[in-house]
């Protein structure tokens, strides 16, 4: 499977999504309903993590509008979402959010890595 889904933490605070080089949309719907189960199962917020290969220049079709879908459909207690690792594609493309759908960008960073989001994410909680 190259989408995976999981807890960060026993806390249950973290959602990871680990993506590999060349994953699907299809394969993204299959953890999908895993995910919202996780969330649904815990009473408090829950940030994400949206963590990518350092060599990916591979996005999927449809990217920003897949990304609205995915934004529309989170659940109540998703907190911050940090996308991290990959290459200038990946920042480009959270470039892009940002211009086309700042509504979605205020809920989002960007990370170098899965230790730096996990930092941003510390000192969010620290100064929220």
């Amino acid at each position: 499977m190259s989408v995976k889904v999981y807890w960060d933490s026993p806390e249950q605070t973290i959602l990871v999504y680990e993506f590999e080089e060349g994953w699907t949309w299809d394969e993204f719907y299959i953890v999908y309903p895993q995910a919202k189960q996780m969330l649904a199962s815990v009473p408090h917020i829950v940030n994400i993590i949206l963590t990518y290969p350092s060599s990916t220049f591979y996005v999927p079709p449809n990217i920003l509008s897949q990304i609205r879908k995915f934004y529309n459909a989170m659940s109540p207690n998703t907190g911050l979402v940090v996308v991290t690792g990959g290459s200038s594609i990946v920042s480009s493309v959270y470039n892009a959010v940002r211009r086309v759908y700042p509504f979605i960008a205020r809920r989002c960073m960007l990370a170098n890595n899965i230790h730096h989001a996990r930092a941003l994410l510390r000192e969010h909680r620290r100064v929220s």
